[in-house]
């Protein structure tokens, strides 16, 4: 099956939870909401594991350590209904509010080649 059609980036950091509030939140209820509810076909999320050198970084902006990847059928992802529709609340984070809670930089970028010579696809491995 091919790739959906865009990938919403989204790079972000906590500002009032703590890291482990971010991550527990980010994987045990935001990443499955999107995909749950539609918005998003498939989704990752990483953690940052090295600094680049600070020429890579905006000057007087605090890092965004994390970043999601979400595939989406949609254009603009974040004012699709199923989108809309997740959760705005979280008894994971300070204030139980999700927006405030952190940081994020979204972007939404669609697909120009899926370069797969192969044809291995997005299956799961025979191991």
């Amino acid at each position: 099956m091919p790739p959906s059609p865009y990938l919403l980036w989204v790079n972000s950091r906590p500002t009032k939870a703590t890291d482990e509030q971010w991550v527990e939140w980010y994987t045990k209820e935001h990443v499955p909401d999107l995909v749950g509810h539609g918005a998003s076909t498939r989704a990752t999320f990483y953690r940052e594991t090295f600094d680049l050198p600070s020429s890579s970084r905006e000057q007087g902006k605090e890092d965004r350590l994390y970043l999601a990847l979400y595939q989406t059928n949609f254009e603009e992802p974040l004012k699709s209904k199923e989108y809309l529709g997740i959760r705005t609340t979280s008894e994971i984070l300070p204030g139980k509010q999700i927006m405030g809670a952190g940081e994020f930089n979204a972007r939404n970028y669609e697909l120009i080649q899926d370069y797969d010579p192969d044809s291995i696809g997005e299956g799961i491995p025979g191991f």
